[in-house]
């Protein structure tokens, strides 16, 4: 097997070891800590009653704030709508659409500021007049700036 090749295996085996472990602690804390677990029914004629109550309580493992892993995977394969495409093909579709977004917007302000910056080391005058607003820029929160512009921009794509 080529280097190459050995480290993505690792990777790809890296990867999934951390995503099973997660879900491992994920199901070990709803079982110390979450609600209780309730089987009732039948198996092979036999009554099944059976009910776990955690030896902890925490908050933050309730089945609404922490469902179980087949409740998740289960609803991402439900449909939305009767007759509509499942819930994880939305997803995936909302997923592209944002990292298009994120990529144009990374590209469009790298370039921006590349030759900005350009710009500024090689004429004096403009580095002189615009650096203290380019500074000042950087010390407003995006999170303040982002509703001017979407605002001032009609809130539209290139917002």
């Amino acid at each position: 097997m080529a280097r190459g090749t050995r480290r993505q295996v690792r990777r790809a085996l890296g990867l999934t070891l951390i995503v099973v472990v997660v879900l491992i602690v994920w199901e070990v804390a709803k079982f110390i800590a979450g609600d209780p677990w309730r089987l009732h029914g039948e198996v092979l004629g036999i009554p099944v009653n059976f009910e776990h109550f955690p030896p902890m309580r925490w908050r933050l493992v309730t089945d609404n704030s922490l469902p179980h892993v087949w409740e998740v995977i289960g609803t991402l394969t439900r449909t939305v709508q009767p007759r509509g495409p499942i819930l994880a093909s939305i997803l995936l579709d909302n997923l592209l659409f944002t990292m298009r977004g994120a990529a144009t917007g990374f590209a469009l302000g790298s370039t921006f500021g590349l030759l900005l910056g350009i710009l500024l080391a090689h004429v004096r005058l403009l580095e002189r007049a615009l650096v203290p607003y380019v500074v000042m820029s950087q010390t407003v929160p995006i999170i303040a700036v982002a509703p001017v512009i979407v605002i001032g921009l009609k809130a539209g794509w290139f917002s």
